[in-house]
């Protein structure tokens, strides 16, 4: 005759039902420590105690607000840069024959275009 596991005390299943047995857990749960940076007692490797507190007591706006400006700086020199190549002249090249090195499928040859597959990974049904 088959019974319950549910019913029977001695098994696995009664125990964690009726939590039996886990004093154990709750005395893990009361030894379980926080854990304090140790940034904070002795720095990081460019900086001191102190300008790590000044950094975190620092204002969410200034520190924004120099983000941001440390951005806008950072778009202004690309800009700058493009506006260069821009107005750098640009190199004539002469003819597709007179020397170089060719590219494929530019100075003549059979052009290769690539197969058709369907989804990736899947194979052909041919």
């Amino acid at each position: 005759m088959k019974r319950n596991p549910r019913k029977l005390s001695w098994t696995l299943f009664y125990r964690r039902l009726r939590k039996k047995g886990t004093q154990e857990d709750v005395l893990k749960k009361a030894k379980k420590r926080i854990v304090t940076s140790t940034a904070m007692s002795r720095g990081i490797a460019g900086l001191s105690i102190e300008e790590l507190k000044a950094k975190k007591s620092e204002n969410p706006e200034r520190r924004k607000a120099l983000r941001e400006a440390t951005v806008r700086t950072a778009k202004d020199e690309n800009r700058k840069k493009q506006e260069e190549k821009k107005k750098a002249p640009k190199k004539v090249q002469g003819p597709a024959g007179a020397g170089g090195s060719v590219k494929m499928g530019k100075a003549g040859g059979a052009v290769m275009q690539p197969g058709r597959s369907s989804a990736p990974g899947k194979k052909s049904a041919r």
